[in-house]
């Protein structure tokens, strides 16, 4: 349940993507992209996910989309997120592709490229013989 004052409640979320191997191609692993987040956001508020490459925050946005099975039929994905609209609480991870549909708009990742934004910051400070 979310309390009042916020409009996406994450709450253990889990996402592991199957490994599958052998002959008869089973499931003989799995890749732990997400382990148990959990975070609370506030109306007007912004979240930014850090980490290194591979870390799983592109799979963390995508699991709060609930676009992860569209790719990715396999996934295993648990915990709750919900998301408050007007008075009404949803459950994210309960709905289908269609159902899903109206709630997209108000849910936005903006992805960034860091280590391109940061080669031209430092271009335009430092040459490469300063930086070295």
């Amino acid at each position: 349940m979310i309390e009042n004052n916020h409009i996406l409640k994450v709450k253990n979320l889990s996402v592991d993507f199957p490994v599958f191997g052998g002959i008869m191609q089973r499931q003989i692993d799995s890749v732990h992209a997400v382990k148990s987040v959990s975070f609370k956001l506030l109306k007007g508020e912004t979240l930014g996910i850090v980490g290194e490459s591979g870390s799983g925050k592109s799979t963390l946005g995508n699991a709060i989309l609930n676009v992860l099975q569209l790719t990715a039929p396999d996934v295993k994905i648990d915990g709750e997120i919900y998301l408050k609209m007007t008075n009404d609480e949803v459950d994210i991870l309960s709905l289908q592709k269609s159902e899903m549909k109206q709630y997209r708009k108000h849910i936005q990742i903006i992805k960034t490229l860091y280590r391109q934004y940061t080669r031209i910051t430092l271009k335009n400070y430092w040459n490469y013989k300063e930086i070295v």
